[in-house]
């Protein structure tokens, strides 16, 4: 697994960027699985005097490790991902209720005879 790929976890916001990372992820474990199906071999030729037995378990144990760890990242993303948006959520708008503010930090008074009715 690529170190920025829990980088790229943390700033998904959308369901299509957590599948882009999960894509990348998939390709991650595969090569992992491919590279314990090695190591294996290595282990058994080892076991019979063909290499370091203890070198090829470190290697393995690491290897499993590694499998492990990106198994837990894709089961993340998936959890994340069910609740994200399909696209980017629109922009906060302010609220049409409230006035901007004037110069010196305050809102501006209302004058009495702006709310009272005229009668006629």
């Amino acid at each position: 697994m690529t170190p920025t790929h829990p980088e790229d976890l943390g700033r998904a916001r959308t369901a299509a960027d957590f599948a882009a990372i999960r894509a990348l992820l998939d390709t991650d474990l595969n090569n992992a699985i491919a590279r314990k199906a090695e190591l294996e071999t290595e282990k058994f030729h080892a076991i019979f005097g063909a290499g370091n037995l203890t070198a090829a378990r470190a290697a393995l144990d690491d290897c499993n490790a590694e499998i492990a760890l990106i198994e837990k990242t894709i089961e993340d993303a998936d959890e994340r991902r069910v609740g994200a948006p399909w696209t980017n959520p629109p922009p906060k708008l302010p609220s049409p209720r409230l006035r901007p503010a004037t110069k010196s930090g305050q809102r501006p008074r209302r004058s009495a005879s702006a709310g009272a009715r005229s009668t006629g």
